[in-house]
């Protein structure tokens, strides 16, 4: 006679144990915003822990970093590249490939 175990955890249960994780971690972390909030809820929703990030981000002893903290970190980089960027002179703005410059 055979008997089977299931030994697989239902989606429900993840998708469960996914939101009481999240819950916990949004009264842990203390201030987020509110697209901060629906970003994690897409984040959770699709079956992803609050414990990791889309980017793969570590913190500085290699641990996976949680999905809030990396996307402000995500965020703070963008930020910097976008001022680093050398502004447009006035008498080049709205000007494009085709008109010529006015020397």
């Amino acid at each position: 006679m055979i008997i089977m175990v299931e030994t697989s955890v239902s989606s429900k249960n993840i998708k469960s144990f996914l939101r009481k994780e999240m819950k916990e971690y949004i009264k842990k972390i203390g201030y987020i915003t509110k697209d901060e909030k629906n970003d994690l809820r897409e984040w959770v929703e699709s079956g992803n822990s609050v414990n990791s990030n889309p980017y793969y981000y570590s913190d500085e002893y290699g641990n996976p970093m949680d999905y809030i903290s990396a996307m402000r970190v995500a965020e703070e980089q963008f930020e910097q590249m976008n001022s680093m960027q050398e502004p447009v002179p006035e008498e080049q703005q709205g000007l494009d490939d085709e008109t010529e410059p006015p020397f």
